[in-house]
């Protein structure tokens, strides 16, 4: 019996140190199954929305109401109410930076009629309210040659609540029947052409008239147009975080031109605005950020 047993603990070292092996190859399989499974998930997950989550912290500096506009990211910006046609209790505020929140809002029209207002960001010239350093007006002419000189980014938050329309509203002019330079024109003016692209809506507020489809920078829209405005409204509006990244407006600008709409190249953009035309209620619509990047000094500046 004595004799045996060297062999017998022989044996037991010999299979604990297989088991060990074992667990060893085992242990860097489930490493390997692990990091696998990790590639496999980074390859094949959708990519993030941004902003889904944003929260806006208001500043009483930029908490503004009825027909009140405030500068943004020292003049770059401005902020405005434009509640145009309705005095009802409406205040949306900001945290200085290129967004903004809905924080009360009782217009209360039923979406055939004018929108109450179009709270909004935007940069360029609002009725002789100019930001700085905008690097507007454009000549349409240049923007026909080089599309992508202004860019935009807008990332928002809906609900399918009240009627509304998130959009962007971009204004045109002539300029050259004013008899001045073309800064001091927009200075000085009302725009003569409106331009709307709306990324999402909700309840019954839709352009009137008949439609056609359009496809522009790879986005397809229906097109309305009349006299002085065109709406390009998205084909398949989300109320899932609406947003577009460096859209080329310039593939807009020479779409309007090839129809006509506006009528001359030697014409100007004047400014671009990014909001909510609201027909009814609209508390809680919100802007999580902003970049309109033009070829000025400052370009594409966005936060303080």
């Amino acid at each position: 019996m004595s004799g045996n047993r060297p062999r017998f603990l022989k044996r037991r070292r010999v299979q604990a140190q297989a088991l060990a092996a074992l667990a060893a190859i085992a242990a860097a399989l489930a490493v390997l199954l692990v990091l696998v499974a990790v590639h496999i998930y980074r390859a094949v997950r959708p990519p993030a929305q941004p902003g889904t989550s944003a929260a806006i912290t208001c500043n009483s500096q930029y908490t503004i109401t009825h027909s009140s506009i405030t500068p943004l990211d020292g003049g770059v910006y401005a902020m405005q109410t434009n509640e145009y046609s309705s005095n009802a209790p409406f205040a949306m505020c900001g945290d200085g930076g290129e967004d903004f929140k809905i924080t009360e809002s009782q217009i209360g029209g039923a979406g055939n009629e004018t929108p109450g207002g179009y709270p909004s960001i935007y940069r360029g010239c609002h009725w002789g309210d100019c930001t700085k350093d905008s690097g507007l007006p454009i000549q349409v002419s240049s923007l026909e040659k080089n599309t992508s000189q202004v860019r935009l980014s807008y990332d928002t938050q809906v609900s399918a609540r009240g009627v509304w329309d998130d959009a962007f509203d971009i204004f045109f002019t002539p300029c050259d029947d004013h008899g001045e330079s073309a800064s001091g024109c927009t200075q000085n003016t009302q725009p003569v052409r409106e331009m709307m692209i709306w990324l999402s809506h909700y309840g019954p507020a839709i352009p009137g008239g008949n439609s056609v489809q359009v496809t522009v920078d790879g986005l397809n829209f229906n097109l309305w147009q009349d006299g002085q405005t065109m709406w390009y409204v998205i084909s398949t509006p989300s109320l899932t975080n609406p947003h577009v990244q460096n859209l080329d407006l310039g593939d807009f600008i020479k779409d309007a031109v090839n129809r006509g709409y506006i009528p001359s190249p030697s014409w100007y953009l004047m400014d671009i605005e990014a909001g909510f035309e609201i027909w009814q209620g609209g508390q809680g619509l919100q802007a999580n950020s902003l970049s309109i990047c033009t070829p000025s000094p400052v370009g594409c500046r966005t936060g303080g």
